[in-house]
């Protein structure tokens, strides 16, 4: 069952998603997929990474010197009270192609937004997906 809710709040406003779905039953003891979609917006790369970046909680400025720069490759896992880890992963060193991933987790849940434009290209993608873990099934 795919969790709408849960993947509307994440949908960048005005992207056109052009596949979506979700998963059920998994591992109790494991987040599981909920929900999970691909988009296309034609907003430039930077602003959508600042729109996910500041959705996730991170506070502007915080990475924004790699974040606008081509020509960076970072990874960074930080820690902030309330808001559970967020793991960056910035990957456009010397490649004809932008590229960031962006995963946050708090409590059951999590969230991955991997946020892509290759050099020509007129519109950025957006794949997201939502993480749940069930609760545990009794006997």
């Amino acid at each position: 069952m795919v969790n709408e809710n849960a993947l509307a709040a994440w949908q960048y406003p005005g992207s056109n998603t052009i596949s979506s779905g979700g998963g059920s039953g998994g591992d109790s003891f494991a987040q599981e997929v909920k929900a999970y979609s691909c988009a296309l917006i034609k907003a430039d790369f930077n602003t959508v990474s600042a729109y996910y970046k500041k959705r996730m909680g991170i506070q502007p400025g915080a990475r924004e010197s790699a974040a606008n720069e081509p020509n960076v490759t970072t990874g960074e896992a930080i820690v902030t009270a309330g808001l559970g880890a967020i793991v960056i992963l910035e990957d456009s060193f010397k490649r004809p192609l932008r590229l960031v991933v962006l995963n946050r987790h708090w409590d059951n849940k999590a969230v991955s937004v991997v946020i892509s434009r290759g050099t020509g290209e007129t519109e950025t993608h957006i794949a997201l997906t939502y993480y749940e873990k069930s609760s545990p099934k009794k006997p």
